[in-house]
C-alpha cells in the first residue's frame, strides 16, 4: 500500500488526509502544530532567500555602476591626453592622481607599441 501511495501524489494526499481524520484530538493538534511550524519555517527560508537575492542584485548594480564610472573617467583621460592635454590638467579634471595617470599612459603606450599601433 505504501509503495502505491508514494508513487501517486493524489493518493499520497488522500492517504495523508485519512490519517489526519483518524487521529485522536491531541495527536491531530500536535500534527497541525507541526504542519504550521514546517510551513512557517519554509516561508521564513523563502523570505530570507528573496531578501538575500534583492540585496545581491542591488550590490551587483552598484558594482556595475562604479565600474562604468571608472571606465568613463579612464576613457575621458585617454581622450584628453590624445588631444595633447597635460597630466596636471587631466588630473584636475578627472581627479585621478598624476602618478596613477603616468603609469596608466605608460601601459597604454607599451600595449600600443606591442600591437604595432
Amino acid at each position: 500500500m505504501e509503495a502505491i501511495v508514494e508513487k501517486n501524489p493524489i493518493m499520497e494526499k488522500t492517504f495523508s488526509g485519512l490519517e489526519r481524520i483518524s487521529m485522536d484530538e491531541k495527536t491531530r493538534e500536535l500534527y497541525e502544530m507541526r504542519e504550521i511550524g514546517l510551513h512557517d519555517y519554509n516561508t521564513n527560508i523563502q523570505s530570507a532567500f528573496e531578501k538575500g537575492e534583492k540585496k545581491g542584485e542591488k550590490r551587483g548594480i552598484r558594482k556595475g555602476q562604479k565600474r562604468e564610472h571608472k571606465r568613463t573617467i579612464r576613457n575621458t583621460a585617454i581622450k584628453l591626453r590624445s588631444s595633447g592635454m597635460s597630466l596636471e590638467l587631466i588630473s584636475q579634471i578627472t581627479e585621478l592622481p598624476i602618478p596613477w595617470l603616468k603609469r596608466f599612459f605608460e601601459r597604454i603606450e607599451k600595449a600600443n607599441s606591442k600591437n604595432g599601433a
